[in-house]
């Protein structure tokens, strides 16, 4: 199921969560604010499903380099995905159409938001920084 909620007028982005922007003219620019991300990891609270997450970072990170922790226990990306826990598959909207990312090649690249599907309910996913 996931999280997804509209939101409207909402000026500052939280870190890790991943956006969609609508506008009635598509030249009309949108501008947000966020507080930098410092931390040597990142974590985002995930949910069963779908869940829209954004990458906090200025720099890339290989998508293999995530990890997911799940009741104490913390496993790599594809660690994770043999278990069940989730899926590695990352989707990013580009350019009107789907980019699809795996553990093996997949980059998490700033002010890009992605969709990641989790199997079970408790996991976390780690960002190192870059």
């Amino acid at each position: 199921m996931g999280i997804c909620r509209e939101r409207r007028h909402e000026p500052t982005a939280t870190a890790g969560w991943g956006y969609w922007t609508k506008t009635s003219n598509p030249s009309t620019p949108v501008d947000m604010e966020g507080i930098p991300v410092t931390d040597a990891n990142f974590e985002i609270p995930l949910y069963p499903g779908w869940n829209q997450i954004g990458h906090p970072f200025n720099g890339n990170v290989p998508w293999g380099n995530v990890s997911i922790r799940k009741d104490g226990v913390t496993r790599t990306l594809l660690q994770a995905t043999g278990d069940g826990w989730v899926n590695q598959w990352l989707y990013a909207f580009i350019g009107g159409g789907y980019d699809i990312r795996d553990a093996a090649t997949g980059v998490l690249s700033p002010k890009l938001g992605y969709w990641f599907r989790v199997n079970q309910p408790g996991a976390t996913l780690i960002i190192p920084k870059p």
